[in-house]
Parts: C-alpha cells; sequence; structure tokens
C-alpha cells in the first residue's frame, strides 16, 4: 500500500528494524523505497540496508533525516553482540543538519521516536521547522509548534492517514503548511 501512495521514504521504526540482516534484506526488497535512520548504525555492515539521510528533489530540494528509537546505549553487551549501535539522536542531528540546512530548501525530521521526544528534538535545535513523528501513537489534529518547529502525528494502527502540504512561495523555505487527517476506519 505505502507504493501505491507513494511514500518517498520512511523512518525506521521498532516494527521494521529487525536483528537479524537477511531479514533487513529481505525487507528491503519488498518495501521498494528506501528506510531512513540517521542514528542507526551497522558496525558489521556500513553500507547496511538503510540510509541516514536522503535528498527528495522536486521544484525544491527537501532534506530527510530519519530517527528511530534508541533500543540500548553506545557500548552496551547488546551492541557488541548485534553489532548495532543506536547513536543518540541529538547526536544525529548536529551532524546531518547543518549540512542539509546548507544543500536544501528544506529539512523534515522524520522521527520515530515518540512526541516528548521529538519534543525535545524541536527544543534543542531552534532550526528544525518540521517534525512528522511516530511511534507514541499520538494523534495530534492540528500541529505542535515549538519554536519554530511544527510537530505532525497522525496517530497509529490505520486509523488515520496524515495529509500534509507545505506552501513554498518561491525557491525557499516552507512559509506555511497545512496539516489533515483522514479517518480510515
Amino acid at each position: 500500500i505505502f507504493q501505491i501512495v507513494g511514500y518517498v521514504a520512511q523512518a525506521m521504526g521498532n516494527r521494521e528494524f529487525h536483528y537479524l540482516r537477511w531479514v533487513q534484506r529481505w525487507r528491503e526488497q519488498e518495501r521498494g523505497f528506501p528506510l531512513l535512520a540517521g542514528n542507526l548504525e551497522d558496525l558489521r555492515n556500513p553500507h547496511g540496508p538503510w540510509l541516514n539521510t536522503l535528498i527528495w528533489e522536486g521544484p525544491v530540494r527537501i532534506g530527510l533525516i530519519g530517527l528511530t528509537p534508541v533500543q540500548y546505549p553506545v557500548g552496551s553487551t547488546w551492541e557488541r553482540l548485534t553489532g548495532f549501535r543506536f547513536l543518540p539522536p541529538e547526536q544525529t542531528l548536529a551532524r546531518w543538519l547543518p549540512q542539509l540546512e546548507k544543500s536544501c530548501h528544506s529539512v523534515i525530521v522524520m522521527s520515530h521516536l515518540g512526541l516528548p521526544e521529538d519534543r525535545r528534538m524541536a527544543s534543542l535545535f531552534p532550526s528544525l521547522r518540521l517534525i512528522l513523528g511516530g511511534h507514541s501513537h499520538d494523534v495530534l489534529p492540528v500541529p505542535e509548534r515549538i519554536g519554530a518547529c511544527s510537530i505532525v502525528q497522525g496517530g497509529s494502527h490505520g486509523r488515520f492517514l496524515g495529509e500534509l502540504t507545505l506552501h513554498y512561495p518561491g525557491p525557499a523555505d516552507w512559509q506555511s503548511l497545512d496539516w489533515k487527517l483522514h479517518p480510515l476506519s
């Protein structure tokens, strides 16, 4: 269904991540679009089946950063056993956000961290303008604003389809947005 809707990318959530690498590769072949997980490193395969960031080229250049839930701290026994390192999301944003801001008209964080962490990221990075969030199953019928950042979330379990429209008056960052939740069930 994601291909029918026209997904360009998806943040890797806890359901999309798998510790078995062959399962990751199999899911990648079925998906047909990339997963973004800028704060996840595969220490055994630096070219794992996900991307840190993606630049969408259209009338404007939009940089996408994906953030996945941290499942254990850096340096833990689980990291040594599995070969997967979950970096703190603020470390990831500090690395990728300035690079994308220089080369793109807009930067969107696709987060699967949950609303409390999305709020924290918006507070820590005042240049953030938009977070598409998930994980905590929150339904935000209107965008939540923290500084210049709008946070949107569309709930869980396919109850809603979120429709986001960004309005660009020219080749600069978006000036306004429309957020609608369409009930599906």
